[in-house]
């Protein structure tokens, strides 16, 4: 007897073939001034919308951004997605959305970006993470189809596939999570925010929320040497003891240098340096405010969507900046790209993407930053590649705009300020770190 979830599961299954069968031959590219992309594609980039507004890149009328501006307006307020909303983000799935060209001397690729027609929200919903799977394994099918080497996974589609371990697992390409590349910009990102405040690492605190994360981790294990302390913030102790013993025993912190604890507000506010590394599909989910973190403090917000609203950024007296992002020096982002990325400039991409590029510009036909832990040689590698390749670390950002030197300097004043008053800070509830490893 076949069930009925199993018959929707296989429906599914024919209408995805069928998007990827219509697409073959007749690449629904619409904007842009490359060459067609068929012989030319190096990689592919599977991408799903950040927001509602994401939408807008399908059209060319200002009449139908002014509709989706209402529909976003709607799942603010309401929590909901319009069926109009659904219908066109599964009309423009799997198929490629944008290109991206970059140089390296005599190296040269062209990065697709191909959409899953998704949203943040339904990333967490457990009965789509099927049909979510089977969408990205179409997209990498096609992304085989067309003569693509290397697939990396933006935002969510990381997360679905267990940091691209389940994608990999399946034998198409050579797959890319980017946690890597998100982690290098992260750590020589907080480096330079920090210093640009004033803030000295090694009579600082650091704090990672989301510290066991595949973007977490690797970031903590690299930054943590440089702090005096370091609070870890998770939502499971098993990771958390695991991450702990690990700076302890390979990073050779000392054990009063490490502290665990499941309790996010309490963290922040001991926080010289926070570092926003969550999954959460909106920034309601993490519940901060303006009064979250400590005064003269850096935020450096990881997050896809992000996990800092500009509410609170703009009330707050700590500097925000944007994490994990690079900017293409050698190479063209055409106009479709940058509209779906939305990153405020015609050269910026997402550290994941960078690392996509950069893989494709090596020639690299071995996945990597897959699965629950990124090394930190890793890391240092991709790091190290992103020089080589004139890939750059964007200047300090937050919100798809530069920060401007007058909010660096208020902070500075802000801290200076507050350097000689005796803090009352929460106490935190710590979780062992000499518990058996989980």
């Amino acid at each position: 007897m076949i069930r009925f979830s199993d018959l929707k599961i296989q429906i599914w299954r024919c209408l995805v073939a069928l998007e990827v069968y219509e697409t073959k031959g007749r690449i629904d590219y619409r904007k842009g001034s490359f060459d067609p992309p068929c012989n030319a594609v190096n990689g592919v980039f599977l991408i799903h919308p950040l927001e509602i507004n994401n939408a807008k890149f399908v059209f060319s009328d200002p009449k139908m951004d002014r509709l989706i501006e209402m529909f976003a307006k709607t799942f603010r307020e309401k929590g909901e997605v319009g069926d109009f909303v659904r219908a066109i983000l599964r009309k423009n799935s799997l198929k490629i959305v944008g290109l991206i060209d970059a140089r390296s001397g005599k190296a040269r690729c062209q990065v697709a970006l191909i959409l899953i027609p998704f949203l943040p929200h339904d990333y967490h919903d457990p009965a789509k993470k099927r049909v979510i799977r089977l969408y990205i394994l179409a997209a990498t099918k096609l992304a085989k189809f067309l003569g693509a080497g290397y697939v990396g996974l933006g935002a969510f589609n990381s997360v679905v596939t267990a940091n691209g371990k389940w994608l990999d697992l399946q034998n198409v390409l050579a797959t890319t999570s980017g946690a890597a590349g998100t982690a290098a910009s992260l750590f020589a990102g907080s480096l330079r925010g920090a210093r640009n405040i004033g803030i000295i690492a090694k009579k600082s605190t650091l704090v990672v929320v989301g510290a066991t994360g595949g973007v977490g981790l690797p970031t903590t294990m690299m930054l943590a040497p440089k702090f005096k302390q370091v609070i870890l913030v998770a939502r499971k102790e098993g990771p958390l003891v695991n991450l702990g013993r690990a700076l302890i025993n390979e990073a050779g912190l000392k054990e009063d240098q490490v502290i665990a604890t499941l309790d996010t507000k309490a963290a922040l506010k001991h926080a010289d340096v926070s570092i926003l590394a969550t999954s959460v599909a909106h920034a309601k989910e993490l519940g901060l405010s303006a009064n979250s973190f400590k005064s003269g403090s850096l935020v450096v917000d990881a997050g896809r969507p992000k996990n800092l609203e500009r509410e609170v950024v703009q009330k707050g007296e700590f500097l925000a900046i944007d994490g994990g992002v690079y900017e293409l020096k050698n190479g063209e982002i055409d106009p479709s790209a940058q509209l779906i990325l939305q990153m405020g400039g015609d050269k910026l991409i997402y550290g994941c993407l960078a690392e996509t590029i950069l893989c494709c510009l090596q020639g690299k036909t071995v996945s990597q930053s897959i699965g629950a832990r990124t090394s930190t040689d890793l890391v240092k590698a991709v790091s190290k590649g992103f020089k080589s390749k004139k890939i750059k670390l964007a200047k300090l950002r937050m919100f798809d705009e530069p920060v401007s030197l007058a909010e660096v300097n208020r902070i500075r004043l802000i801290r200076l300020a507050k350097a000689f008053e005796k803090l009352q800070l929460p106490a935190i509830q710590s979780i062992p770190l000499g518990l058996k490893p989980a």
